[in-house]
């Protein structure tokens, strides 16, 4: 028990130094959880050994690991949940209302012709538009509309799948902000309950039996 709070710093270190200097291993799955995990364990049982051994300052040590641990994960959470609320609303080749209106209502024929190449460049859908002799015809796209069109729909795409990311690491980091949190402080108190001095009465009786 007394290599417990060692153990514990050193492995806390370790955690720390592969995050900064070999982020994509130790973010595996297979890596990150059960280091985190038996960290989170180790964390109240060295608090607890030191408090019992009556090493009081030097148990607050884990208290100050522990605290640091959720103000990291808090910030990334908080960081991760504002970069996902920054990114523009993916709509992938939905055709706003407004647009699509507009190659009917337009003012001009000038502006439902125009409408419609916004409509091509940002869904890739060629559309119908009023002309002015009350026929409608088909937008024609140009070769600059088309390459428009795909550097929007690359663009997109690499939104939506940053947003997904996002949501995925929000999901990972809040289960892991609730481990730790509920690991400590459950452990803490089995510990207090387990560590309890029997009462004297109790005692008696067991020996009179």
């Amino acid at each position: 028990m007394k290599y417990i709070p060692f153990v514990t710093v050193l492995l806390w270190i370790v955690i720390v130094l592969g995050y900064i200097f070999a982020r994509d291993i130790f973010l595996l799955p297979m890596i990150k959880f059960p280091a985190l995990l038996l960290l989170s364990i180790l964390l109240p049982v060295s608090f607890w050994t030191l408090q019992a051994d009556g090493q009081r300052v030097y148990s607050f040590v884990f208290i100050g690991i522990f605290i640091f641990n959720i103000a990291i994960l808090t910030y990334g959470l908080c960081s991760n949940y504002a970069n996902l609320s920054s990114f523009e609303q993916y709509s992938g080749k939905k055709i706003d209302p407004e647009f699509a209106r507009l190659l009917v209502a337009g003012n001009s024929e000038k502006e439902r012709h125009i409408a419609g190449r916004i409509i091509y460049q940002k869904t890739g859908v060629a559309l119908p538009f009023l002309t002015h002799d009350n026929m409608f015809t088909l937008y024609s796209p140009t070769q600059q509309d088309k390459d428009l069109f795909i550097d929007n729909h690359e663009r997109n795409y690499l939104i939506l799948l940053a947003k997904q990311n996002l949501s995925n690491q929000i999901v990972t980091t809040f289960f892991l902000l609730a481990l730790q949190i509920s690991i400590f402080f459950l452990l803490l108190v089995f510990l207090i309950l387990y560590d309890k001095p029997t009462p004297p009465v109790l005692v008696q009786l067991a020996h009179q039996n």
